[in-house]
C-alpha cells in the first residue's frame, strides 16, 4: 500500500501544470455493455430460404474458447467458459465450466467431416451418459429441408463411482426451423435457427430436451434456448428452461 503522504504529494504534482503545455486528462473507459439478446423477427423456412450451417458452426475448432452467460433460468447471471479440446485418443471434447463443475461432451470427427456424440458428463447430477452406437451431433453441412435423425442404446453411470444408474435408448433429431433477425448485445445479426430434440427413454425415467440454437454462419452459436422435461416413474414430471447467450469476447472474463 502506498504511504498517505506520498500519495498526496503525487496528487499535488499531477495537478500542477507544466510550462508550455496543458495537462491531458486520463482516458475514461466506457463500462462494459450488459449481455442482451432479443429476437426482432422470425422467418419460417417457407417464407425464405435460410442459410445452412456447417459442422464447424455447431462444434467450433480445436482451441476455441468462448464465454456464455445465462440470461434466463435457475442459473441466471452465471458465466460459463466453453472450450473445444482434442483428446489423446483422437476424440474432440466440448468442455464447459459451470458452478457444479466441468460439463464435457465427447465427440468423434468422422471421415465426412461430421461429428458423432458418444458421451456427456454432467457433474451437477453426478452422471455420465454414454451412447454405445453414437448419436449424430453435427452433419458436415445441414441445409434447409434436411432432417438429421439418429438413435443409440444409452447407459447412465455415476461419475463418482462408475456404478450403473439407468439404461435404455435415445434418439436425436436436428433440423433447420427457419431464421431470425436478432439483437445480440446491441449488434443486429441474421441467425439460422437450428432445432434439436433429444429423447431418452430409460428404465426409470424419460427425458425430452428441445433446443433452439441461433447460429450465425461463420461465427457459430450465439444463443440457445432450451426446455427439458424429465418424468420419473411416469408420475413426477420436472420441467427446466434456460436461455444462454454469447458474451462479446472483449467483455468475457
Amino acid at each position: 500500500m502506498m504511504p498517505l503522504a506520498r500519495t498526496i504529494s503525487m496528487a499535488v504534482l499531477a495537478a500542477m501544470p507544466f510550462a508550455g503545455c496543458a495537462s491531458t486528462p486520463a482516458p475514461v473507459e466506457a463500462p462494459p455493455r450488459p449481455t442482451t439478446f432479443a429476437i426482432l423477427a422470425r422467418h419460417a423456412p417457407e417464407a425464405e430460404s435460410p442459410r445452412g450451417v456447417s459442422a464447424v458452426d455447431l462444434v467450433g475448432r480445436i482451441g476455441d474458447e468462448r464465454t456464455f452467460e445465462v440470461l434466463a433460468g435457475r442459473a441466471t447471471g452465471e458465466r460459463r467458459v466453453q472450450r473445444v479440446v482434442k483428446g489423446e485418443d483422437g476424440t474432440v471434447a466440448i468442455e464447459e465450466s459451470t458452478r457444479a463443475g466441468i460439463e464435457r461432451s465427447v465427440l468423434r470427427r468422422r471421415a465426412d467431416g461430421g461429428y458423432t456424440l458418444f458421451s456427456v458428463d454432467t457433474p451437477g447430477e453426478d452422471s455420465r451418459s454414454e451412447f454405445a452406437e453414437g448419436l449424430e451431433f453435427a452433419r458436415p453441412a445441414l441445409a434447409a429441408g434436411d432432417v438429421s435423425e439418429s438413435a443409440s442404446p444409452m447407459r447412465v453411470t455415476l461419475l463418482s463411482s462408475g456404478k450403473e444408474r439407468a439404461k435404455g435408448s435415445s434418439t436425436r433429431t436436428q433440423r433447420i426451423a427457419g431464421s431470425a433477425d436478432i439483437d445480440l448485445c446491441g449488434e443486429r445479426l441474421v441467425a439460422t435457427i437450428v432445432e434439436t430434440v433429444f429423447v431418452a427413454d430409460l428404465d426409470s425415467a424419460t427425458a425430452r430436451r428441445e433446443s433452439q440454437l441461433f447460429v450465425v454462419p461463420g461465427r457459430g452459436i450465439v444463443a440457445e434456448r432450451w426446455r427439458e422435461k424429465v418424468t420419473v416413474l411416469g408420475i413426477f414430471p420436472k420441467v427446466t428452461e434456460e436461455t444462454v447467450v454469447l458474451v462479446p469476447s472483449k467483455e468475457a472474463p
